[in-house]
């Protein structure tokens, strides 16, 4: 929305030479060519669709040609310039966009474009998919759809998580991530030409979890018990709903992330009901 994001992104890149620069958009903006040879290091265009009626359920108000004629634009404009900018489309599975036919759409719509990535992401807020609840189904569903297993990557959830573990562990030494970069920069320089689909998890919002356990405890030391109790099981049902629809799901790796807060206001409640019981 900002006007100036282009120059915005160039500031970026010379204030920070070796920074990892990514955006994510709506593509509802307006393409023009200088933007395929921005600094910018990777694209992620968010499209959950592959027509008006799949995309516009969730895109409130979203309009699905103009997104995707922007990531035409801009896909076609890098493949044919030889821009090293990575271009991701981002579809997050819903139950009025995850049908076979569809999925098939988005492939072929995403190799006409020239995107390097077609990214598949599970979530488990508002209308997720129940079709589809694994990286092992959605792989099954793409092969009976033709897709050539060799364009196949899909991560596990725990498999992910191992990635950003890494991931954190390599931005923390110096040398270790300057080789990370080198080689990213020797992928970008040498993009396939054709498309992967690869998956991701859409997670549980865990800072905002985090927020509501710390308010539950201020509440309690102010004598709130039933404020405090109504925010833990609002977070309690918020970790356990997925299990409804995802049997791979883990809650106990959401519990670990929140840690002490979760910790804190269920220790404090139980101590707090065990005095008033006494």
């Amino acid at each position: 929305m900002n006007p100036d994001l282009w120059q915005i992104v160039s500031l970026a890149r010379k204030h920070y030479p070796k920074a990892f620069l990514s955006l994510i958009t709506n593509a509802h903006g307006y393409f023009e060519v200088n933007q395929a040879f921005s600094d910018l290091d990777q694209i992620q265009f968010s499209i959950d669709g592959v027509d008006q009626e799949s995309y516009e359920k969730y895109r409130v108000g979203g309009n699905f040609a103009k997104a995707s004629s922007y990531m035409k634009s801009f896909t076609r404009s890098v493949r044919s310039s030889g821009s090293s900018v990575r271009m991701i489309w981002r579809y997050i599975l819903f139950n009025h966009n995850d049908k076979p036919d569809q999925l098939r759409k988005a492939f072929e719509i995403a190799s006409e474009f020239g995107v390097h990535e077609l990214r598949f992401v599970f979530t488990h807020k508002g209308m997720w998919s129940t079709d589809l609840t694994s990286a092992e189904e959605l792989r099954s569903c793409l092969i009976d759809l033709d897709v050539p297993s060799r364009s196949i990557h899909l991560d596990s959830f725990r498999s992910l998580r191992r990635r950003q573990i890494l991931s954190q562990l390599l931005k923390r030494n110096q040398i270790l991530y300057s080789t990370a970069r080198k080689l990213w920069g020797k992928v970008k320089k040498s993009p396939s030409l054709s498309t992967i689909v690869t998956s991701d998890f859409y997670q549980l919002c865990e800072p905002e979890l985090q927020q509501t356990l710390d308010l539950g405890s201020k509440l309690l030391r102010k004598g709130r018990l039933q404020d405090a109790q109504a925010l833990f099981l609002h977070v309690n049902r918020m970790v356990q709903l997925p299990l409804a629809h995802n049997a791979t799901y883990d809650p106990e790796i959401i519990y670990k992330h929140l840690g002490c807060s979760y910790k804190r206001l269920k220790t404090a409640l139980s101590n707090y009901q065990t005095d008033a019981s006494i």
